[in-house]
């Protein structure tokens, strides 16, 4: 009896599964976003000229210039870089 049901309605089943897996990542996605986006805030608040900083990339320079949505940072003599905001992961 419950085998000729899955058998004649087996999407169904599949249809259950692919929207339980999808609630279960959608909320670990959604926890893991308010924790990243927090750190974000925190670092950028204390960012300033002269601020040695470090990209999500790995690569470590000086603040130079403070813009509206990025950040001109120093990476070595005489070469400056343009950075969005989110690119800085940690200031010294």
């Amino acid at each position: 009896m419950l085998l000729d049901f899955i058998r004649e309605n087996w999407w169904l089943l599949f249809l259950g599964i692919l929207l339980g897996s999808f609630s279960i990542f959608s909320r670990r996605n959604r926890n893991t976003n308010k924790t990243y986006n927090g750190k974000l805030t925190d670092v950028s608040s204390d960012i300033a000229i002269g601020s040695n900083v470090t990209l999500d990339s790995g690569i470590h320079g000086i603040v130079r210039k403070i813009q509206e949505n990025t950040y001109m940072v120093e990476i070595a003599n005489n070469v400056i870089i343009e950075v969005e905001k989110y690119g800085i992961v940690f200031v010294r």
